[in-house]
């Protein structure tokens, strides 16, 4: 998904936003279906790390938030330090909400970043979801 002020890349300034499947149904194909399943666990003061292009970057988790799938805006806050915001579905095995996880980069030095572009479309409704479950498969979305 492509959000103005959300499009940067890690080192850039302005916010990184990566989303993960917490859950989904075992029968669908993927590796890495279960990749944000954990995230809950996750607090302030704890520390992400994020491997792009060869270069080994460092969070500081400053905020977790639950939000609805269609707060889009919660993922253009300004900022003028490089962040990274991790997204996921929670309840766990549900798509009713949206976990976000902010942090800032400590390393390499956050001074030294670019600034994102700002080339992209703030088009998206809403933010992705994990697949229906089995039961809402058979029973409908609840």
């Amino acid at each position: 998904f492509n959000i103005r002020g959300a499009n940067a890349k890690p080192g850039q300034v302005g916010n990184t936003v990566l989303s993960g499947h917490s859950s989904n149904a075992v029968f669908d194909d993927g590796e890495y279906k279960f990749v944000f399943a954990r995230l809950e666990q996750l607090r302030k003061g704890d520390t992400i790390y994020v491997n792009n292009d060869g270069v080994r970057y460092t969070y500081t988790i400053t905020r977790t938030r639950v939000v609805k799938p269609t707060q889009v805006d919660a993922l253009t806050e300004p900022t003028d330090k490089p962040i990274i915001t991790l997204i996921t579905c929670t309840p766990l095995g549900t798509a009713t909400n949206r976990l976000l996880i902010t942090a800032e980069q400590i390393s390499p030095n956050p001074s030294d970043a670019t600034k994102a572009a700002d080339d992209s479309a703030s088009s998206d409704a809403a933010m992705p979801g994990n697949a229906p479950t089995f039961f809402e498969r058979l029973f409908g979305a609840q």
